[in-house]
């Protein structure tokens, strides 16, 4: 997939981080599909080597907050509905 690239900042708490930024134009989730997804684009190798465990990506509020969801903290997953959230 070859998406184009821009130069951005990510505001978190606290600091600045200079980050790559591009535009997904389909991520299908589960019952979840969104179209025109601005991303941050970012290297996690750090992250997967301070934890010990592969991370293919981040998913924010923007994306979560589009349908019902629930953390199953015991069994370690993320359960999606599949309608969208009521606004």
């Amino acid at each position: 997939m070859r998406l184009e690239v821009t130069s951005g900042t990510l505001v978190t708490v606290g600091r600045a981080l200079q980050v790559e930024q591009t535009v997904l134009p389909e991520l299908a989730l589960g019952p979840l599909e969104v179209t025109s997804l601005r991303m941050n684009v970012m290297d996690l190798s750090q992250w997967e080597k301070d934890l010990g465990a592969e991370i293919a990506g981040l998913i924010g509020m923007d994306v979560l907050g589009r349908t019902n969801f629930r953390l199953d903290y015991e069994k370690g997953n993320c359960n999606l509905a599949g309608r969208r959230r009521k606004e």
